[in-house]
């Protein structure tokens, strides 16, 4: 299922098989991955109940209306992934090719591809400390 804010994007995703639904009710829809883009703030602690998704991964700004949303998503056992780590390889991308428009293809890959790596030990943290806010404070405070 897919939901946008744009009918025609939803006509076209429906055109090649997808369910379309209204974005109202994306959040409870059952999936796999809610992925909110460009709309910010729509995950509030009271949402959190009733997600239909075991990850949230998406790359719209600031998608927790606060931080007690991503202690909620933790609770829940739904798997949250922040924007900026979700982002990341579309910004590290534009910012190489800008600054060094020479750079070898593989140098950017390898540096999207170490993206993982801090997806990976960020959901290993959050684990552990049973609260994704924490752990992007842990992980932060150990990078120089």
């Amino acid at each position: 299922a897919g939901a946008d804010l744009d009918p025609a994007r939803v006509r076209a995703l429906a055109a090649d098989g997808l369910e379309a639904i209204p974005c109202g009710a994306a959040g409870s829809a059952p999936c796999d991955v809610y992925a909110p883009c460009a709309l910010g703030g729509v995950l509030s602690e009271d949402r959190v109940p009733g997600l239909g998704a075991r990850i949230v991964c998406g790359s719209a700004n600031n998608q927790l209306a606060d931080p007690r949303a991503a202690d909620a998503l933790a609770a829940a056992g739904i798997v949250y992934v922040p924007d900026e780590a979700a982002s990341a390889g579309a910004v590290i991308e534009g910012v190489l090719t800008v600054l060094d428009p020479g750079i070898a293809r593989a140098d950017v890959a390898a540096r999207i591809a170490a993206v993982g790596e801090t997806v990976a030990e960020l959901l290993r943290i959050a684990d552990r400390c049973a609260s994704t806010v924490e752990a992007v404070e842990v992980l932060l405070s150990r990078r120089p």
